[in-house]
């Protein structure tokens, strides 16, 4: 019967100070870019809103202004 692989061999294994800190340094990375990303997307949407805001109040201005009873 197989039980999976015998880890009664394997060694400690350990990490070093540079491989902590490179870990470290990727994941600060991946971070900042999700972070700048959903920014970058926080903008556009409220770009996006106010577009279709100016939009509304035009369309609404004209409607008013249009001198029809």
């Amino acid at each position: 019967m197989n039980q999976g692989p015998d880890l009664s061999d394997q060694r400690e294994r350990t990490l070093t100070d540079a491989d902590v800190e490179a870990i470290a340094a990727k994941v600060e990375s991946r971070i900042a870019d999700k972070f700048v990303r959903g920014a970058g997307l926080g903008v556009l949407r409220m770009a996006w809103r106010g577009v279709i805001l100016a939009i509304i109040l035009l369309a609404a201005y004209s409607f008013a202004h249009s001198g029809r009873p």
